[in-house]
């Protein structure tokens, strides 16, 4: 899957019982539609299930014969629209329900106070993503 920023393929990483997948070079992250509140609420896969989803994620990416760009990444079927969480503006696809965090929006979201949700679980899941691998 390109990325929906700057179009580099993103690598899909399972961390934290989540399939994300991460652009090398801006740093934006794709979450597929219920991962965000899966991560805030502890609801994980297990490590055979993300291997799963990832061969059939890629297996579907393959199938494509070409991407457009300003489509959604994940489905392109719809543009992009502008939502808001924990009063930070994301990237929506009202298709498919995927949301894009530029480089430093999903921090935002879970240190807003506006946000009600635990975000311990996403506190988690972002160090794993984030750490330094050496």
């Amino acid at each position: 899957m390109l990325c929906a920023r700057c179009n580099t393929e993103m690598k899909k990483s399972g961390i934290g019982g989540v399939l994300a997948d991460k652009c090398p070079e801006c740093g934006g992250i794709w979450l597929d539609a219920g991962e965000l509140e899966a991560i805030a609420t502890g609801n994980r896969k297990s490590r055979k299930e993300i291997i799963e989803e990832a061969k059939k994620e890629v297996a579907e990416e393959r199938r494509r014969l070409m991407t457009t760009i300003g489509l959604c990444p994940k489905c392109q079927e719809r543009e992009l629209q502008i939502v808001f969480k924990a009063n930070v503006e994301l990237d929506m696809c009202p298709a498919c329900g995927g949301l894009f965090f530029d480089k430093g929006e999903l921090e935002k979201v879970l240190g807003n106070p506006n946000d009600q949700t635990d975000s311990t679980p996403l506190k988690n899941f972002l160090g794993k993503l984030f750490a330094r691998r050496g």
